[in-house]
C-alpha cells in the first residue's frame, strides 16, 4: 500500500469514482455499428467530406471531439468547426445517457483519466478519427479581418478529418517553412500546411476582437506533473502554451458564443456557460495590494470587463505583480450553468454555453439535443435546469478531485527533497501564515505565522484589506510574489500537506529600518488606544506580567548578560565592615 501507484489508485476510488462502466451500457456501446455514409446521408445530414478538417490536440489524446476547417472567400473566411454528435449514439433515457448523466463529466489525472463514456464511443465512433466518416454537429460561419462571426449556420454533417496534427507539429508549421518539417509530420502536406497557417490568421483576427471587447486573459503557466514509465511522479513542469494552443481556444470560443447566440435569436431554451461579474468588495482588496507596487484600479468598475481585462495586463507587465493575477484570478466568481443566459463576465460575451465537448461534459451534450430538436421542429427538452445544476456540482467535485490526487503527487516526489534548501515565492497570504511555491520544483508548502517572528525578530499581522503580513517593529511586509529561501521540513502524504521552515534563524537578521523609533511609538500608541489582541494578549495573560516586563524580558542575550557582569562587578567592590 506504500506503492505511489498504489496510494494513487486508492486516492481515486476513495473519491468514490470508478474506472468501469454499467454493463447496460458497456453493451449499448458495443453493439453501435460502423458508419455507413449512403445510410446517414438519407437523413438531411450535409456531407462535408470534401472539406479538409483537421484535429489539433495534445501528443497523449486518444479521443479527438473537435475539428477545423476554413476557406477564404470574397467577404472573407468561411469556418466550419464539427463536434462529435454524440447525440446520436447516446439517447436520451438509455442506459449510456442515465450514466454520462450521473458522471457528468470526465475527470482527468496526470496518469489517465475516467471518462464520462465508455471507450468504444470516446475513443471511437465519437472521436473524429483521421481518414475516417465521422457523424459531426457542425457550426458553419463567415469571419471577416475584425473577427465578427456572421451568417451562422448549425446543423448535422458528416466529415472525414484530413490528419491528426499534435500542437508541436502545428507550431512547428506555423514557425517553419514546410520543406523543413519533420518527415513525421503531417503539416509537410501541402493541403494541409496551407490550412494550418489559413486557421492561425483567422484566429488573430478573432482573438483582437475578444481583446478589443475586454476579454480576461490571464498569461501564467499551467504546471503538470511529469511521470516515468511506470506512472510514478517525477516531478512538477510547467505546460507549454503555444500558439498552437491559442489558435484551437480561439475557434472554440468562437463556436461556443455562436450557438448560444443561435439559441437566443431563436428564443430556444439551452443550458448556458455564465459567469457573473466579481464582487466590489474582493476587487477592492486586490487593487489595495497593487497599489502597493504604484498599480491603479478602480474596484467600483467591476462589472466593466475591459477595466479588469486592463488590469490584469498592468499585473502581468510588471515582474514583482505578476502573481497578482493568481490573486485577481481569485477573486473572480465561479462560472456555472444555467438556463438562464447572464452572459459570461470573464470573456466579455452577452451569450456563451459550451458546445464543442460533448465526449467529456454532459451539459455540452444537452445543447446538441437541443439544437436537434430545433432543426427537426420538435417539443424542447425538458429538465434542463436540474441537469445543468447537477452538472455545476459535478463539475466542482471533478476539481477537487483532480486536485487532490494532483497534491498527492507533489508530496510524492518532495519527500524525496526532506531537508533540501530552496527558494520559493509567496502565493497565498492567511492569518495563520502563508503558501510558498519553490521556483525550482513548483510544489507548494506552507510556513507558519510563528515562523515568520522567529526568523524576523518581530511580531507580523495579517492585514486583511491588502493581503499582506506586517511586521510590526521594522514595518516588513511579507505579501504575493515575496521570495524566500526555505528548508523542506516535513511531508505528510495523508493530509496533502507540505511544511517548510526558514533555511536558518538569524537574531536581528537585518538592521533596523530608518524610522523605528517612530513606528514603535506608533504602534505603542496604537495599543494604548485599543488593547492587544491575538498572540501578543494570549502571551501577557500566560505570563501574568505588564506589557514593560514582557518587553523587558525580550531583551537580547547579550544586554542581559552585559547587566549580570556588571552586577557581579559591583559586588566585588563592596566594602568589609570594620568592627
Amino acid at each position: 500500500t506504500n506503492h505511489p501507484r498504489v496510494q494513487i489508485e486508492m486516492a481515486v476510488l476513495g473519491h468514490g469514482l470508478s474506472w468501469g462502466y454499467p454493463t447496460a451500457a458497456v453493451n449499448e456501446a458495443q453493439a453501435l455499428g460502423e458508419v455507413e455514409p449512403a445510410e446517414v446521408l438519407r437523413d438531411g445530414r450535409r456531407d462535408l467530406r470534401e472539406v479538409l478538417h483537421v484535429t489539433i490536440d495534445g501528443e497523449d489524446a486518444r479521443d479527438f471531439d473537435d475539428a477545423v476547417a476554413c476557406r477564404l472567400e470574397k467577404d472573407g473566411y468561411r469556418v466550419w468547426v464539427s463536434i462529435a454528435d454524440v447525440s446520436h449514439y447516446v439517447v436520451k433515457g438509455s442506459a449510456l445517457d442515465e450514466e454520462a448523466n450521473r458522471r457528468a463529466t470526465s475527470v482527468y489525472f496526470p496518469h489517465k483519466a475516467i471518462h464520462m463514456l465508455p471507450t468504444e464511443l470516446s475513443t471511437g465512433l465519437c472521436s473524429l478519427n483521421p481518414h475516417v466518416p465521422r457523424l459531426s454537429m457542425t457550426v458553419e460561419m463567415m469571419i471577416n479581418k475584425g473577427g465578427i462571426p456572421s451568417q451562422v449556420a448549425v446543423y448535422p454533417g458528416l466529415i472525414q478529418s484530413g490528419g491528426r496534427l499534435t500542437y508541436k507539429q502545428v507550431q512547428s508549421a506555423l514557425d517553419n517553412p514546410r520543406d523543413s518539417l519533420s518527415s513525421g509530420n503531417p503539416c509537410r502536406d501541402e493541403a494541409i500546411y496551407s490550412l494550418v497557417n489559413e486557421l492561425s490568421k483567422v484566429s488573430r483576427y478573432i482573438r483582437r476582437y475578444r481583446s478589443r471587447r475586454g476579454a480576461v486573459d490571464f498569461e501564467f503557466p499551467e504546471r503538470k506533473v511529469e511521470l516515468d514509465e511506470h506512472g510514478i511522479p517525477l516531478k512538477i513542469g510547467e505546460r507549454d502554451r503555444l500558439e498552437a494552443h491559442r489558435l484551437i481556444e480561439d475557434f472554440m470560443i468562437t463556436a461556443n458564443e455562436a450557438v448560444a447566440c443561435f439559441l437566443l435569436e431563436r428564443d430556444w431554451p439551452g443550458v448556458f456557460r455564465i459567469h457573473e461579474a466579481p464582487d466590489s468588495e474582493r476587487l477592492a482588496r486586490v487593487a489595495k495590494w497593487a497599489s502597493i507596487y504604484g498599480i491603479s484600479f478602480d474596484s467600483n468598475s467591476n462589472e466593466d470587463p475591459k477595466a479588469v481585462a486592463d488590469f490584469a495586463e498592468k499585473l502581468s507587465s510588471d515582474s514583482r505583480t505578476a502573481f497578482g493575477q493568481i490573486l485577481l484570478l481569485r477573486s473572480m466568481k465561479q462560472a456555472r450553468y444555467s438556463v438562464e443566459n447572464v452572459g459570461h463576465f470573464g470573456l466579455a460575451s452577452n451569450a456563451y454555453l459550451h458546445f464543442t465537448s460533448p465526449i467529456r461534459r454532459y451539459p455540452d451534450l444537452l445543447v446538441h439535443r437541443s439544437l436537434k430538436a430545433l432543426l427537426l421542429k420538435q417539443a424542447p427538452p425538458k429538465e434542463l435546469e436540474k441537469d445543468a445544476n447537477h452538472s455545476s456540482v459535478q463539475e466542482r467535485s471533478a476539481m477537487l478531485i483532480e486536485r487532490d490526487v494532483t497534491d498527492l503527487m507533489a508530496c510524492q516526489i518532495a519527500k524525496h527533497m526532506v531537508g533540501e534548501e530552496m527558494s520559493a515565492r509567496v502565493v497565498t497570504v492567511l492569518h495563520a501564515g502563508v503558501f510558498v511555491r519553490s521556483i525550482e520544483h513548483l510544489f507548494e508548502g506552507f510556513i507558519s505565522l510563528e515562523d515568520f517572528g522567529d526568523y524576523y525578530n518581530d511580531y507580523f499581522e495579517f492585514q486583511e484589506e491588502s493581503m499582506l503580513l506586517l511586521g510590526q517593529l521594522t514595518g516588513r511586509r511579507i505579501t504575493f510574489g515575496t521570495e524566500v529561501k526555505v528548508r523542506l521540513a516535513s511531508v505528510n502524504e495523508t493530509l496533502r500537506r507540505i511544511d517548510f521552515s526558514f533555511v536558518d534563524r538569524v537574531e536581528n537578521r537585518r538592521p533596523k529600518k530608518s524610522g523605528f523609533k517612530e513606528r514603535r511609538r506608533l504602534v505603542e500608541e496604537k495599543e494604548k488606544k485599543s488593547p492587544p489582541s491575538g498572540p501578543w494578549a494570549e502571551a501577557l495573560n500566560r505570563r501574568g506580567k505588564k506589557r514593560e516586563e514582557y518587553e523587558a524580558d525580550d531583551r537580547s542575550s547579550r544586554s542581559r548578560r552585559k547587566e549580570r557582569s556588571s552586577r557581579k562587578k559591583g559586588r566585588g567592590k563592596k566594602k568589609r565592615k570594620s568592627f
